[in-house]
């Protein structure tokens, strides 16, 4: 990590760190899981000079570009929202999702052929532009490389503006990451959109070992890692350790002191990862990021004595109780132990006495006969009285984002509403 990259744009790093000529016409990059195609780095050189050759010439895209991916699975109007945000001015969509980029005006250039002739296409600008070398006048390290669009469960999505010193950060702890732990000559699996697949991923393929980490958009990546699959082992409920150049420090919401080891509080990151700010929203901006560049997570942590980081759950979703706090998450994953329960999710019910109490949301297995009082007798068996569920509604399904978050917010409006169905 001793190299100076502090002068590249992100595009500039990435072919820097490609093999030598030689090595490069045999060396695999990549290989298309549906299809076993494998490309080299000598292809895969030649794909990007040849689709910038494409984009510059061709469609006059210069430098000050900025980079906003969507996510496929959204809707018409939510891609739309998403084109008028970040102010899009040319879209880039495979030929069964452009109908979703219609009524946006904006021209769209296709990933592969189709039928119609009046389109262009990624595959054709790679066939036919020439490899030409990248113009001079480059970006700057602090340029806005990329818009990401947060998920926005807890509120309206913010676009995440993230640097090319962003990126090229993150990718030389990747790189540092992947000499560390002697995984050179591994193969990454790569899925797009990059979103919560480890539950899926450990379901299909129950015999191989995974390893938490943690990360966040504003952090344009991972922050924390494990080395070796002993430590994450020997540590289940944690995501490991800070990966170097970030800082972290756990916040007393009381106090906004700094918390000692096993103290739960706010975790407040800093590092060359984080964001330069949200798009277009300076308030967000300010409550987000302090002035000397402490990234306020909105997740309840804690470090051990040795460095490892635990995650409780987000703050904003913590139900208060009596004075106490309780996490959703520790009531959803007891719940999910139980083996007639498919899925659950615990929200807060606003209660007279006690301020809020747990209410949980349960899928039942099939022919499952199991009732409220068996669910709060298998919780409150597991935890401090304070944290134990009250009340419980079986439903169908527990309504989730495309990135497979609860939507806690549809859950507390459907139990106001079976409230006031029977007043």
């Amino acid at each position: 990590m001793s190299n100076d990259y502090s002068n590249l744009d992100t595009a500039k790093f990435v072919l820097s760190q490609f093999p030598s000529p030689a090595q490069a016409m045999s060396q695999i990059a990549l290989i298309d899981s549906s299809t076993n195609q494998k490309i080299t780095y000598t292809q895969l050189n030649r794909s990007i000079l040849s689709l910038a050759t494409g984009l510059y010439r061709a469609l006059g895209v210069r430098k000050g570009a900025i980079l906003s991916p969507a996510n496929p699975l959204n809707t018409e109007s939510e891609i739309g929202k998403q084109v008028r945000l970040s102010r899009a001015k040319l879209a880039i969509a495979a030929p069964e999702e452009v109908h979703k980029l219609a009524q946006t005006g904006v021209p769209t250039l296709l990933t592969t052929r189709s039928n119609d002739e009046n389109s262009v296409s990624v595959q054709e600008l790679i066939e036919n532009c020439d490899p030409l070398e990248l113009p001079k006048q480059r970006p700057m390290p602090l340029d806005t490389a990329a818009i990401l669009y947060s998920s926005g469960t807890t509120g309206v999505s913010k676009g995440v503006v993230i640097t090319h010193a962003n990126f090229v950060a993150i990718m030389k702890l990747l790189k540092y990451y992947v000499e560390v732990t002697s995984s050179q000559n591994d193969v990454f699996l790569c899925f797009v959109p990059m979103f919560h697949v480890a539950d899926a991923f450990r379901e299909k393929f129950p015999w191989v070992e995974l390893k938490q980490g943690y990360g966040l958009t504003e952090t344009t990546g991972a922050a924390t890692f494990f080395v070796n699959y002993e430590e994450a082992k020997a540590r289940p409920s944690s995501v490991g350790v800070l990966f170097p150049s970030f800082s972290a420090k756990v916040i007393n919401h009381e106090t906004g002191e700094a918390s000692p080891p096993f103290k739960e509080g706010e975790l407040w990151l800093k590092g060359p990862g984080i964001m330069k700010e949200y798009f277009g929203n300076e308030e967000a901006t300010s409550a987000t990021i302090t002035k000397d560049g402490w990234l306020k997570t909105g997740d309840l942590c804690y470090f051990d004595d040795k460095g490892y980081l635990y995650i409780v759950d987000r703050i904003k979703e913590l139900i208060k109780h009596n004075g106490y706090q309780v996490a959703p998450a520790e009531l959803e994953a007891i719940l999910l132990s139980h083996h007639e329960i498919l899925d659950a999710a615990v929200v807060p019910l606003e209660d007279e006495e006690a301020g809020q109490i747990p209410l949980a949301f349960v899928v039942r297995a099939a022919s499952s006969g199991l009732t409220q009082d068996q669910v709060i007798q298998f919780v409150s068996s597991q935890v401090a009285p304070y944290k134990k569920v009250r009340r419980v509604n079986f439903i169908n399904a527990i309504p989730r984002s495309a990135t497979g978050k609860i939507l806690r917010k549809e859950l507390v409006l459907q139990s106001n509403m079976s409230i006031l169905s029977k007043l």
